[in-house]
């Protein structure tokens, strides 16, 4: 039996259970390899930090919030959105490039407010969506049409976006969502590594939520969607690509956003 693959898995139990059936592994080529050859793209991590008020990070570590209740007041800030116009505003994300936007949930609606905020302010892209409950043949005309558009941003889910799609016509990259599996991360670098002649390299915008606070013992505390970076700024690390910071000079109030939300209709 001969297995090929781009991504190794990180948990043990994976890796022993492909050994198992395939034998022990064999690493051909890594990616700065194929890079410095020019089979695959350039390719960079720009760190997009979303700045907290103090006020807002103390709240997060002292009222203990859960990981699902962080992530969703999260949404409700309008950070991520925020960040998005920021980039297109700043020439980051250009009307001659194509992009694409990963999150991770249809069902609380972070996806359709990333494609409601781009419609209604971004009118110079043309917005295309694909998630789950897309058919199959939309899908396809969407992704086979890329080779021939430009200023194009395709808001999708990680499911259905980071593995298996061959875009070479698609310039960024953006996580709109926080997450840590090795797996998807490193598979939807690959959606910006292939070559083509429009891209000198391709910039991948990861939206990291700044929450974070470093303690009287040196100790830095990090709230669940903070931590998720961590995880994937080591893996970044570990394939090569370099890292620059854009540091966003909105301060995000989430207590602003508590008080809003407990507001009666």
């Amino acid at each position: 039996r001969l297995g090929l693959t781009g991504t190794r898995p990180k948990n043990d139990l994976s890796e022993k259970t492909l050994e198992g059936c395939f034998g022990r592994k064999n690493i051909l080529v890594e990616t700065n390899e194929l890079q410095g050859n020019g089979i695959l793209s350039k390719c960079k991590v720009v760190k997009v930090e979303i700045p907290y008020t103090v006020e807002s990070i103390k709240f997060m570590k002292t009222t203990k919030v859960k990981y699902d209740e962080e992530v969703e007041l999260v949404r409700l800030n309008k950070s991520k959105l925020y960040a998005i116009s920021k980039l297109i505003k700043t020439n980051k994300i250009l009307p001659t490039q194509n992009t694409l936007i990963l999150c991770s949930n249809v069902e609380n609606g972070e996806l359709d407010d990333i494609v409601t905020h781009l419609r209604h302010y971004h009118t110079n892209f043309e917005i295309e969506v694909i998630h789950g409950k897309i058919k199959a043949k939309e899908r396809d005309r969407i992704i086979n049409s890329m080779g021939a558009r430009q200023g194009v941003i395709i808001v999708a889910t990680y499911s259905t976006m980071s593995t298996g799609v061959n875009i070479k016509n698609l310039h960024n990259g953006v996580l709109a969502s926080s997450l840590k599996a090795y797996e998807t991360i490193i598979q939807t670098m690959g959606r910006l590594l292939r070559t083509h002649d429009s891209k000198e390299f391709a910039i991948l915008y990861d939206l990291v939520d700044n929450i974070k606070v470093t303690m009287r013992t040196g100790n830095i505390w990090r709230s669940y969607v903070n931590t998720h970076w961590k995880e994937r700024e080591t893996y970044y690390l570990e394939k090569g690509f370099p890292i620059e910071i854009f540091r966003l000079e909105k301060e995000f109030d989430l207590i602003n956003t508590i008080n809003e939300l407990s507001k009666p209709e």
